[in-house]
């Protein structure tokens, strides 16, 4: 598959070479505050709302998994994956969503999302202010950099070239949720450079919580589980997963499911 081949992530794995450093880079990146949601589960006393309720009748909305371990001290994604109904909830609100009245509503919001300027953007970083809190002498370098990042990213997502950001903006409103797989750039051993965004389906991704040789934990996400040709394991920090309703709220999954 075009970005990512199933690797073994778990301890012994015997990873070596250029992809095996890749792959603990992005590893340890996607470790980044896992250590200290460890700590809080270590040191809380008491049962949470999304704990309490795994087994009655309200864990549509707070869903179980080990992927959600920590809903109660933080807000998460509700994942498509663990609401069985969501494929053929979404497969009717595209449907719906071809009503005209419905349609129209869905692209006077869309309109009003993206609006380009003179120079092909819809959207900038906010860094105006960002110099006063840098350390002096650095914020120009600093600001300057993430800029060029942004434009990368901006880029590579192809949106200077098409509509694919106002249409993107109508398929959330519509579906509730979207998701991207980050492909790096495999000539750099430190995994700093990315070179394209593949969009995957949300309904594929089930999250999953590991522990690395040091007994650290990080999360992967595992596609397509079960399936000998499609299942795939991408680490957090391959991922983009965006979703309409929290994990840990009563609300619709998409805005077109308020309609």
């Amino acid at each position: 598959m075009a970005g990512f081949t199933l690797r073994n992530l778990d301890k012994g794995s015997n990873q070596t070479g250029l992809i095996g450093r890749i792959q603990r880079n992005i590893r340890y990146l996607s470790a980044l505050g896992m250590k200290w949601e460890d700590e809080i589960v270590k040191q809380s006393k008491s049962i949470g709302i999304g704990e309490a309720q795994m087994d009655s009748m309200y864990s549509l909305y707070y869903q179980q998994g080990l992927g959600n371990i920590g809903q109660d001290y933080g807000q998460k994604e509700f994942i498509a994956f663990y609401d069985k109904e969501y494929p053929t909830r979404r497969d009717f609100l595209r449907k719906f969503a071809m009503n005209g009245e419905i349609e129209h509503v869905l692209e006077v919001i869309t309109d009003e999302t993206i609006i380009y300027d003179d120079n092909n953007y819809f959207a900038y970083p906010a860094t105006k202010n960002l110099k006063a809190v840098l350390k002096e002498g650095k914020g120009k370098e600093i600001v300057d950099d993430l800029n060029e990042a942004y434009k990368r990213v901006y880029h590579i997502f192809g949106f200077n070239q098409g509509h694919d950001a106002w249409y993107y903006i109508k398929k959330f409103l519509i579906d509730g949720f979207l998701a991207y797989e980050i492909i790096y750039d495999e000539e750099d051993e430190d995994a700093k450079n990315i070179i394209a965004f593949k969009e995957i389906d949300p309904i594929s991704l089930e999250p999953e919580i590991r522990k690395d040789e040091d007994g650290k934990e990080y999360r992967v996400w595992v596609q397509y589980r079960g399936d000998a040709d499609k299942q795939r394991e991408l680490l957090d920090a391959n991922l983009i997963y965006i979703s309409w309703a929290r994990g840990n709220f009563i609300s619709r999954l998409s805005y077109t499911e308020r309609l």
